[in-house]
């Protein structure tokens, strides 16, 4: 620990979480590094077509787009044998929200990750819940079991098979 981070190092690999925003900021394995910007909750998804052209979920749910993330706290505990828990905690829509995320880190480098919400009723529809980071550029191709190759919806599926699909990020 120091005045900025808290680094957990393992047999090659070593992690360090932010204490100013919670967030996994560097994930080096075998030297090399993972990450590019830190691991942060999101609540937003990128337009697709037919919101562009009527829906809008930007304008309808903007709350949801550019929520402050504001850090309650950060805690490090040792469960032993070799691994460490992190918890950051947070609030965001003036404290109409709270997301708790539970890093488990063990030994080898694997990290467990467990993310809870827990929003107020009276709040607009989430477009999204999830993480959101930055990763190197030479991951550059995503494999998915599902529908593909191409993108499809509920009224399109028919025409989309499910399979093992690999294909560029653009």
């Amino acid at each position: 620990e120091n005045e900025t981070d808290y680094t957990l190092k393992g047999k090659d690999f070593q992690v360090r979480f932010d204490k100013t925003n919670g967030a996994l900021i560097s994930y080096l394995s075998n030297g090399t590094e993972q990450i590019k910007s830190p691991l942060l909750p999101h609540f937003s998804r990128p337009l697709t077509d037919n919101d562009q052209r009527g829906w809008r979920p930007h304008e309808i749910l903007k709350e949801w787009y550019h929520p402050e993330l504001q850090l309650q706290n950060v805690t490090v505990e040792s469960h032993g044998r070799g691994i460490v828990g992190v918890t950051s905690r947070y609030s965001l829509l003036d404290g109409r929200a709270e997301v708790q995320v539970d890093y488990l880190v063990n030994g080898n480098g694997v990290i467990r990750l467990d993310y809870s919400f827990h929003p107020e009723t009276v709040l607009p529809n989430l477009p999204k819940i999830g993480m959101q980071c930055g990763i190197l550029r030479e991951y550059d191709q995503v494999t998915w079991y599902g529908r593909g190759p191409s993108e499809n919806y509920l009224d399109r599926r028919n025409g989309s098979y499910v399979g093992i699909y690999t294909l560029p990020l653009e």
